[in-house]
């Protein structure tokens, strides 16, 4: 299986590298080069940003060619991504994640966890573009790009645990393989809702389980257990895994 994640705006690039040679696809550097058309003005207005974030962002743009790399895994800060616990993997372990999950960037397009990234902020819903938005502009290439990684390594079933505006991206109706999708409930006054905040944190507690177990056959994922959540096989169904816990 092949697991899919959405990236966070939170990033830590200390300890990136230096590299002398730009390996970023076109549709890429074509977005870099359109942000750099963009005053502080604009770019505040566009990102609801202001004060020093908006300086770092204007930075980060008009530096990007010579700024320093990192692996997207080790990027990525926010509710998700802490839960990778990468420092205690073993080797064996390190390996798993390296093969079997990719990440889905605004920027980037689909790239695997130890693709090398420049620090960045930008978001799916940013009109960035005049004559499209990026769902467009990445969709076909995105698709392409996870269908030929799932070929190329034997998958056969793509795992989403990306948030719903990452999600978007994935041409169901032609995508090739097969698609779980999920989710995670939180109980509520006796119902079960979905709550953004647990769920960000839900989705890394299930790659953690996913690595510490590297699991190949995607029915153990069911087996998920972590912080009191359980397989809901009530409200799942071939295509949906939905884990619910009880309220706190």
């Amino acid at each position: 299986m092949l697991i899919i994640l959405s990236p966070s705006k939170t990033m830590d690039m200390s300890g990136a590298l230096d590299f002398d040679s730009n390996h970023f696809s076109e549709k890429t550097l074509s977005l870099i080069e359109n942000l750099k058309t963009f005053s502080p003005k604009e770019l505040s207005n566009l990102m609801k940003i202001k004060g020093k974030t908006l300086d770092s962002v204007v930075d980060i743009y008009e530096s990007f060619e010579v700024s320093p790399y990192k692996k997207a895994i080790e990027s990525y800060r926010g509710s998700v991504f802490k839960e990778i616990k990468l420092d205690d993997y073993s080797a064996d372990e390190r390996e798993f994640l390296d093969n079997h999950f990719v990440i889905l960037s605004a920027l980037y397009g689909a790239i695997p966890s130890d693709f090398f990234i420049r620090e960045y902020r930008l978001d799916m819903t940013m009109k960035i573009l005049s004559e499209e938005n990026l769902y467009s502009f990445w969709k076909k290439e995105i698709n392409k790009s996870l269908e030929n990684l799932m070929k190329a390594r034997g998958e056969e079933t793509l795992i989403n645990l990306a948030s719903n505006e990452f999600s978007k991206l994935i041409d169901r109706k032609n995508f090739y393989y097969e698609i779980i999708d999920i989710d995670f409930k939180e109980e509520k006054e006796g119902k079960f809702k979905s709550v953004s905040t647990y769920a960000k944190k839900a989705r890394g507690l299930m790659c953690n389980y996913i690595i510490k177990n590297k699991l190949e056959d995607f029915s153990k994922i069911k087996e998920f257990n972590e912080e009191g959540y359980l397989f809901n096989k009530e409200l799942s169904s071939k295509e949906k895994y939905v884990f619910t816990r009880l309220g706190r």
